[in-house]
This record gives C-alpha cells, structure tokens and sequence, in this order.
C-alpha cells in the first residue's frame, strides 16, 4: 500500500534540483504534457506542502521521468553529492552518499543505487541525517557510552563534602590529628614522657632541661629556670672577685662604723665589705666575730640589702642551728637517747616509748608497735604532689582520652580498620583533572580554549561566515606583493582552502616557457645616490642561473611626487652567465624614453653584475625632489 503522508518543513527529501530539471525536461519532451501542470505539481512537493501525497508513487514517477531522461555519462574525476544522477555502464544511477574521486557503483556500490530500484538504506539514512536535529552516528556512539540513569560525575569536593556530611565521618582536624599521632603510640611508656619534656628519676643532666639554665653571668635574671651549680659557682667567684670592696672591721656591737642605723648611715656601694670583729646583732641577726657582711645595693637600708657570711662555723653552733630549725625533722639529742636505749628488730613508734621506762621485757608489746613514718617513707612522700593516685590503667586512660575527645576506640579503631594500608585523602578536582588529562585522547585545556572560541552550530563553508569574512577584510592601497597570499577552494576536497602567491602564478604560468615577471620598486629623494630597485620575493639582486642565458625586456615609470610629472623607459636585451661564472650583457642594450619636463634628467642604468651574477636595474633621482619608481622585469630564459 502507497504511503500518503503531509509533508512538513525537514520531512522526507523530495526530489533535487537537478532531478527536478530532468522531469521538467522529459515532460517537456513528451507528447502532449502540461509543464505548466507539471511545474505546479512540483511546486506543490515543496517542503512547506501541507496536503497529502503518495510519496511512494511521487518517488516511482520522479525515478521514471529521470530514468527516461538521456543522463550525463558518469565524470569519475569528480565528487558527486547526494541526489545527483548519472548515466553508467548502460544504467542510470542517483547518488545515496558523497562519493570522491574514482568511486563508481562498481567500486562502491554502497554510495549508487539504480533509478527504479528500491531506495538503499544508505540513501535513506543519509537523507535522515540531513534533516535538522536528525539523530547522527556520532550521538548514537556517545549515547552507547552513558548508563543508564547517569548524571554528572562528582568531583572530589563533592564526594568529600557528601562524605563529611554523615555521622562520625572521618573529618581533616581528625585527618591531621592522626597524622601527629606516632605508630602503636602509647602514652604512659617511658619514651613518650620523657619526649614530653617530664622530668624522670632518671635523669642525670639538667642542661637540656627547658627549667634549667647553665649561665655563668646570670645575665638573663629569670625567675622560671633553675641554675647548674657550674654557673652558680662562677658566678659567686666572679662577683666575689670583681664586687667586693673591703672596707675594714665592723664591730656589731656598738655598730660602729653605722651600717643598719637610720638616718645617720654612712655612705655604702654595692660590693662593700666589712669584717665583724666584735659579736652583735645586724638588724635581726645575730653575728660573731669572724664574719663577713657585703652590701647588695648602693646606700642599702635594709636587711636584705645585704649578704651575711659565716666565717666561724663549727660543730657545735652548726648543730645548734640545725635542730632549732622547725622545719627539718632534726633528729635531736633527746631523740638519740630514745633510739640508744631501743633493741628493736621491727618498726616502733618512738613518740610513745620512753627510754628510762621500758626494759626487754616489754619487747613482745614492742614488737607490735609500728613507726608510722620511716625516713624512706618519708622521701617518697615528698615527691608525691597533693591529691595524688596509683597510675591509671589502661582502661582508665582510654576512658579519659574518649571522655577528652568526644570519640571512642571502637567506632573510629573499627573505622580505621577499614581504611587500606598507604591509603591517601580524597583527590582534589586538580588532581582528578590532571591524572584525567593523561589518558589518551582526553579533552584538555587547549582544546577547552579551542571549542570555546567556536561560534555555536560552527560551519566554515557557510555563506554568512565565508562572506562576512570576505566583507570584514581591509581594502589597502599598498601595491601588492609577489608574496602576497590569496585563498581559494581544493578543487579535490571541498572543505578544503589553499593558499597562492603572485610569485606562484607567475611560476605555473611561466613553468613550460621559462618565462618569468620580477616586479620591482624604490623611492629617490636626491640625484647623487644610486639605488638599486629590488623586489621582496628575489631581494636587490636579479641572479642569473649558473649556464643560462635570459632575454629581458623591463618597463620603468617614474613619478615625481613632488612636482607632478612623470617619466617611462622601455629597456630589452640579454645577459648570460656562463660555467665559469662571468655574467656579461650580450650586444647593445636598446632603450626608449618618455618624459616631461625636467624627468629626463633621471637615469636608469640596466647592468650585469658579475660579482653577484646578477641583471642590476639602477636609478638616480633629481635634487630635492620625492620620484616614486616601479619597474617589471619580463624575462625568458634558455639554459635552465
């Protein structure tokens, strides 16, 4: 059954403009047609037709009237576009598919189909894919790589926000926490207190301690840092040395000469010192004879002011000032008579056992009796800060770290436990861009900035693009140069555009005949110099091929800029150059000048120049005048 569908704007393709001739042509030709009926019938296939047609019965009479139409003989040295026809082989065929050059229905039988023949799916698919917003291979193959249900892939900001957003998820402060943490850290061992900066008991040196300070100058005065005895003891030599100032005896007694008696003290600087000689008291201390006082200060007024030094200590007074200490413990002569009259071979209370009372006999009830604190007791208790405990187990330490941080050992050790060894923080987009871009065939940042400077539905053959960009072109007034480039269409490659030059027109022209034109220009300003014309394509020089010979004929116009006028020479003759490289014209050169007014006394000068084996055009100018000079060199040479 025929199809009858209404044909709307980017339907099924009707017939081309060729074919449309073919019909009119055969219907023309045919006995007792109506073209004007025929003409309206295809009118009325246009693509904006709103009636319906038998497209299949359009499609048999259109291949009919092409078919009965005497077609063209296939070119094979061309291209031929979709829809065009041809005779071949005894059969007419119609393009289904762009062929090139040298494809034929016998080569590529795939791009032909024979008029009359059912239409080929190549022919029916490429007429699809002409249609506006048609669905092409390219998209098919890009569809077949998206799954279904694909978006967008997220980029690691992405990833590691959504991450981030859900409970207890691994965080950057915990990330860098971590990091800080040492391998199996443990943070009672030894090793980790004592790289903590704790003191341990078995520490020997306090030189690397923070709190201490090996100054022998005590320069720095701080109240934080503990001193070595090495610095306090050169210290005290050196201030013993350098700040003492002996002033003579001082009799405590009478306090004579006035040291601690406001306001009639005598004049004292820092570093005095002064001998006792008779015992007394200074301010509240008692001293003996035989010891030292020295001022701290200038004009001291008090007792710190001063440093007093015993100088006669002995047994007895060093006893004596030991037990009246309350604050040592001293063990006393009372005491000692206690512990002399005790046998004991277990601990006693010594504040409950009279030395004159008890006999062995009572050894059984003091055998019992325990001393609360014995001296090694004791110094463990000194080092124990207040309120202190035992050490805190395992479990206890892990309580507290949990109840610290907020965190427990079993959801993040089991989070832990589920990262891969030498795992690594989530990829930054840069990072994912860049190990992307190093696959094969990536789309990178070049072809980004590329794709981004092509106009939308980009075509370089349109005719708005091609004539816009012929319009927008500069006109100069510059004369033009042999290396000047003009575009024009490969004619084996449509969408292909090729460049040429004068110089290469002039070179096919003159490729058979060795015939070539030199164009030639300069401006003179004065008649004393002698310039050269010269052209951009060859330099100054006109070189003549090694063995060769050329004919020339050059035309010379020189226009004075400053006055108005003009002049013209037309110049013929011959150069040759022969093995041995001398470049030499040959006969007499022949010379036709054309002037007005004081143009002829310019001069051309035509020459060979052997040094550079070389034709040399020349030209002197007029004084103080501006001449414009263009020349072309028509040369034909033998010998090449």
């Amino acid at each position: 059954m025929a199809n009858n569908i209404t044909l709307e704007p980017g339907g099924p393709r009707l017939p081309s403009a060729q074919e449309q001739v073919h019909i009119r042509e055969a219907l023309g030709a045919a006995a007792g047609s109506d073209l004007d009926a025929t003409n309206v019938a295809l009118a009325n296939l246009s693509a904006t037709a709103a009636t319906a047609v038998d497209l299949d019965a359009t499609n048999d009479v259109v291949d009919s009237l092409v078919a009965s139409k005497d077609l063209e003989l296939m070119d094979e040295t061309r291209v031929y576009e979709v829809g065009e026809a041809f005779h071949y082989d005894g059969r007419n065929f119609r393009c289904d598919v762009q062929a090139a050059i040298g494809e034929t229905p016998d080569t590529d039988p795939g791009k032909f189909s024979e008029i009359g023949a059912t239409p080929t799916g190549p022919l029916i698919k490429a007429l699809y894919e002409l249609e506006t917003k048609a669905f092409t291979d390219p998209q098919f193959d890009k569809l077949a790589l998206i799954e279904s249900g694909a978006t967008a892939d997220q980029t690691g900001l992405e990833i590691k926000t959504a991450y981030e957003a859900q409970t207890n998820a691994f965080t950057d402060p915990q990330f860098i926490k971590l990091a800080g943490i040492e391998e199996l850290a443990d943070v009672t061992d030894t090793a980790n207190v004592d790289a903590a900066g704790a003191v341990m008991n078995s520490d020997t040196d306090v030189t690397g301690m923070a709190f201490g300070i090996n100054e022998d100058t005590m320069v720095s005065a701080l109240s934080t840092k503990f001193p070595t005895q090495s610095s306090v003891k050169n210290y005290v030599d050196t201030v013993a040395v350098s700040a003492k100032s002996y002033q003579g005896g001082y009799d405590a007694d009478t306090n004579i000469p006035n040291l601690d008696n406001p306001p009639t003290l005598i004049n004292v600087a820092k570093g005095d010192v002064w001998d006792v000689t008779a015992p007394g008291q200074f301010f509240s201390i008692e001293v003996e004879a035989g010891d030292t006082i020295r001022a701290t200060k200038n004009t001291p007024t008090l007792e710190s002011d001063w440093v007093i030094v015993q100088g006669n200590l002995t047994a007895a007074s060093i006893k004596s000032q030991y037990e009246s200490n309350g604050d040592t413990n001293a063990l006393t002569d009372s005491n000692l008579a206690k512990l002399t009259n005790i046998t004991a071979t277990s601990p006693v209370n010594l504040d409950t056992i009279n030395a004159d009372s008890h006999t062995h006999a009572n050894q059984g009830v003091l055998d019992n009796v325990e001393v609360p604190y014995l001296l090694d007791e004791a110094i463990k208790l000194g080092g124990v800060e207040d309120n202190a405990t035992a050490d805190q187990t395992g479990v206890e330490i892990l309580a507290a770290v949990e109840s610290e941080s907020g965190r427990t050992l079993a959801t993040d050790g089991a989070k832990l436990d589920g990262i891969e060894n030498n795992a690594t923080a989530d990829q930054t987009g840069a990072e994912i861009k860049t190990a992307y871009e190093a696959q094969t065939k990536a789309f990178t940042d070049p072809q980004f900035d590329k794709l981004d400077l092509i106009e939308a539905n980009a075509d370089k053959t349109d005719a708005t693009n091609v004539i816009a960009s012929l319009s927008g072109a500069t006109i100069t007034t510059v004369p033009v140069d042999v290396l000047d480039k003009v575009t024009i269409q490969d004619v084996s490659d449509a969408d292909s555009l090729k460049t040429i030059t004068v110089q290469s027109i002039v070179d096919a022209v003159s490729a058979d005949s060795e015939q070539t034109t030199y164009g030639l220009r300069d401006t003179t300003t004065d008649a004393a110099t002698t310039t050269r014309l010269s052209t951009a394509a060859l330099g100054s020089y006109l070189t003549i091929a090694p063995s060769s010979a050329l004919c020339y004929t050059i035309k010379v116009t020189a226009y004075n800029t400053t006055d108005g006028i003009a002049a013209a020479w037309h110049i013929r003759g011959a150069i040759r150059r022969n093995a041995a490289d001398s470049t030499v014209l040959i006969g007499n050169t022949i010379e036709e000048l054309f002037s007005e007014g004081i143009m002829n006394g310019c001069v051309v000068t035509v020459s060979a120049d052997d040094t550079n084996e070389a034709l040399d055009v020349s030209v002197n100018g007029l004084p103080g005048k501006t001449v414009e000079w263009s020349a072309t060199v028509e040369a034909t040479a033998a010998g090449l």
